[in-house]
């Protein structure tokens, strides 16, 4: 049975769109039979920002093209077809669990999917190299959580 995974942020132009398409070539290389989906949202959201430059760039250099990607405000539909929402932070999990209630158990932070416990900082309006660190972090997280999932989650039909 495929997985949707949706990815949360603040604005939905750094961190959960460059984890979205990180998650989809960490998936594509390294666990093709795994049946997950990505997308991404972000609570304070303006439907239609572009990307940062920044975070264009970073994920450029891992020839990940992200420059189509479009922001999106977090909305109720997302809640419903989200198997497992993955945020940045807690703060984002608290967020999300005080509106929508109805989502304990599938709300987490990154880091308690990955097993780090670590939150994802925030590079807006950071310099190239924090968002070449946001971006290595993001995959190190991402990958040890597909890799928890697919043990027991996710696996091709």
């Amino acid at each position: 049975m495929r997985q949707n995974i949706l990815f949360v942020c603040t604005g939905n132009t750094c961190r959960s769109a460059m984890a979205a398409h990180l998650a989809a070539q960490i998936k594509d290389r390294h666990l093709p039979l795994a049946a997950f989906r990505f997308d991404s949202a972000g609570l304070a959201a303006v439907d239609g920002y572009p990307p940062s430059e920044n975070a264009v760039a970073a994920l450029k250099e891992w020839d990940i093209d992200i420059t189509d990607h479009r922001s999106k405000k977090f909305q109720s539909y997302m809640v419903e077809r989200a198997d497992l929402i993955a945020c940045m932070t807690e703060m984002h999990k608290n967020a999300i669990l005080t509106e929508y209630p109805e989502t304990a158990g599938k709300v987490f932070f990154l880091g308690e999917l990955s097993g780090s416990n670590e939150e994802i900082p925030d590079p807006y309006m950071g310099s190239l190299a924090r968002y070449r660190l946001t971006r290595d972090v993001l995959h190190a997280e991402i990958q040890r959580m597909l890799e928890k999932l697919s043990e027991t989650k996710g696996k091709g039909e």
